[in-house]
């Protein structure tokens, strides 16, 4: 199956209607919600807290039946770090009127919660994010209309219902957590629009925080991540590549901040590639590299085309498999060589985002060289359409080049043919 957009639908006047009730009793819930004091908040927290942690196992469950994505273990912790961590760090922190004062400048920080958030919670992590975005909202006393991913619809509703019951019974507003599941885009371009929506956090792909940051409205948005690693000649090797392992393998690497490509310094990088192999990691050849992109990102006309819902969040062997590449059972993760040249590593399929255990190498002949591929990769989105930046280390010009999925030839060898930018699906 390949991560498709849902086309828009006209919404007819009875769900336009009941849309805009389910807002009201929002409004409503958060101007019940401004009456309480802190001790009240705070109760309410707790229960919400109590609640995911006793249910972290459960959601962690529905999570994988529904999306198919991660690890069943790694998700139970991560919605451990969005209840009880998250508990331990605002502890005491007040959030209700006064929280402040700066004595010498005469200033009174008070504390207003902004009303209605729409929440914009992605198929990659879909109970931890609603679990860490509803405790904060409760926290700062603003109501929360939640809209998950077409793909992870049962997991936001079960961790909403699972909240709302035990926050309700510590004294939450009624109408504070709901859930708009509704798969057609038109229902989130209508309450981006919508007057009593009063803030938009979006936690997502690049389109939908495109449009997010286009609303008009006060807003936070969190979009892909691209983040590449660069190992000095002077580094722990054996150390990065356990620190390297730890977060590519996490939850199947569906992470934004796990490392996608990791730039080596030319001295070390057989060093570092052995003790990869060594820790698990399997080196792709040629060919299986591009199987793997086009297994992943796919093709139209040659040109990269949206990631494959299959790809995303299976361990190592399960992706290999899927993809037709035989490796070990054990296999930890997928080494993807990258060509050096800027401008070839610029246009490959295989440096943007990898929402998989796929890690980049790219050898890299100095500093100045490194430091340019990681900035690089760093600007380097799918989506974006935007070639990076020229820098003092790369004093000639970008072109504005398309990914293209792997021709018979090299890499390293071949230079893209002029075309179309690829878009990103990433969510």
């Amino acid at each position: 199956m390949t991560l498709t957009e849902t086309p828009p639908t006209s919404l007819d006047d009875t769900r336009h209607a009941e849309i805009d009730a389910l807002v009201a009793s929002s409004a409503e819930a958060a101007r019940r919600f401004r009456e309480l004091d802190q001790e009240q908040v705070d109760a309410i927290v707790d229960a919400m807290v109590r609640a995911g942690v006793r249910a972290a196992a459960e959601l962690a469950q529905v999570a994988i039946e529904e999306t198919g994505f991660g690890v069943f273990e790694d998700k139970v912790v991560k919605n451990y770090v969005a209840t009880e961590f998250l508990s331990d760090y605002l502890r005491g922190k007040k959030s209700v009127g006064v929280i402040d004062e700066d004595v010498e400048r005469n200033i009174v920080h008070v504390a207003e919660p902004i009303g209605v958030v729409l929440a914009i919670t992605p198929v990659t992590n879909p109970t931890s994010t609603v679990l860490y975005k509803a405790i904060v909202a409760a926290k700062t006393r603003n109501a929360v209309l939640f809209r998950p991913s077409p793909y992870a619809i049962r997991c936001c509703e079960r961790a909403v219902e699972m909240l709302r019951e035990a926050a309700e019974a510590a004294g939450m507003p009624p109408g504070a957590l709901q859930v708009i599941p509704d798969a057609a885009h038109e229902v989130t371009h209508y309450l981006f629009k919508h007057p009593d929506v009063d803030f938009i956090w979006v936690t997502g792909g690049p389109k939908i925080v495109a449009l997010a940051n286009a609303a008009g409205k006060p807003g936070l948005s969190v979009g892909p991540g691209n983040a590449p690693i660069y190992i000095h000649r002077t580094a722990d090797v054996r150390g990065a590549v356990v620190d390297i392992l730890i977060s590519k393998t996490f939850d199947a690497s569906v992470i934004c901040p796990a490392e996608q490509t990791c730039i080596v310094d030319d001295a070390v990088y057989d060093e570092t590639l052995a003790e990869l192999e060594r820790m698990g990691a399997h080196l792709l050849t040629e060919e299986e590299a591009n199987r793997l992109a086009e297994f992943a990102f796919g093709c139209e006309d040659g040109v990269t085309s949206k990631v494959n819902m299959e790809a995303l969040g299976q361990q190592a062997p399960q992706l290999a498999a899927r993809a037709g590449i035989t490796v070990a059972p054990e296999t930890k993760i997928l080494l993807a060589p990258l060509p050096s040249d800027l401008e070839l590593l610029a246009a490959h399929v295989l440096v943007q985002e990898k929402l998989m255990p796929v890690l980049g190498l790219v050898r890299s002949p100095s500093v100045e060289h490194g430091v340019a591929a990681a900035v690089l990769v760093t600007e380097s989105t799918a989506a974006s359409g935007t070639p990076p930046r020229s820098t003092p280390t790369t004093p000639r010009s970008w072109t504005r080049t398309p990914r293209r999925c792997a021709p018979a030839g090299s890499w390293s060898t071949r230079r893209p043919r002029s075309g179309r930018w690829a878009g990103s699906t990433t969510t």
